[in-house]
C-alpha cells in the first residue's frame, strides 16, 4: 500500500500517482508499504545536505525501509517543476518521472555506471508516458 502525504501548496494528482506507484509495487511484486512524501525546498535541502552532503534542493531522494516496510520517496515540486521546464515536459509528467525513479531506488536500482543507468532507464521508460 502507498501512502501520499503532500506537505506543499502545490495542487497534486494524489490519487493518480497512488495509482502509479502501486502498479510498479505489485509488477515487482512488493507487498510491502511505501511512503511518498512531497515537501518544500527548505525542507529537501535539509535532508539533502544531511544525507547527501550536498547543498541545496534536489528533486527526489529515496530512504529505503525494513522488511515490512518498503521506504520513503520524498519529492520536491519547486525543483520538479524547474526540471519540467528544462526537459520541456509538463509539471505532472515530470512529478510521474521522479516518483517512478525514487521508486526504482528502492527496487535496487541505481545509476553509478552507465550500464546501470541504461538498465534503469529502459525500466523508468516502460513506467513513464512522457
Amino acid at each position: 500500500m502507498t501512502e501520499i502525504n503532500n506537505l506543499t501548496e502545490y495542487d497534486l494528482s494524489v490519487e493518480e500517482l497512488k495509482k502509479l506507484a502501486d502498479r510498479i509495487l505489485n509488477d515487482n511484486s512488493i507487498e510491502k508499504d511505501l511512503s511518498v512524501a512531497f515537501l518544500g525546498s527548505t525542507d529537501i535541502s535539509g535532508l539533502n545536505k544531511s544525507y547527501r552532503s550536498k547543498k541545496g534542493p534536489t528533486d527526489v531522494l529515496s530512504f529505503k525501509g525494513d522488511s515490512f516496510f518498503l521506504g520513503e520517496v520524498l519529492i520536491c515540486p519547486k525543483v520538479v517543476l524547474s526540471e519540467a521546464k528544462k526537459r520541456n515536459l509538463s509539471f505532472e509528467k515530470e512529478i510521474e518521472r521522479v516518483l517512478i525513479h525514487g521508486i526504482l531506488h528502492l527496487l535496487g536500482y541505481d545509476h553509478k555506471d552507465e550500464k546501470q543507468e541504461k538498465e534503469m532507464k529502459k525500466i523508468e521508460n516502460n513506467y513513464f508516458s512522457g
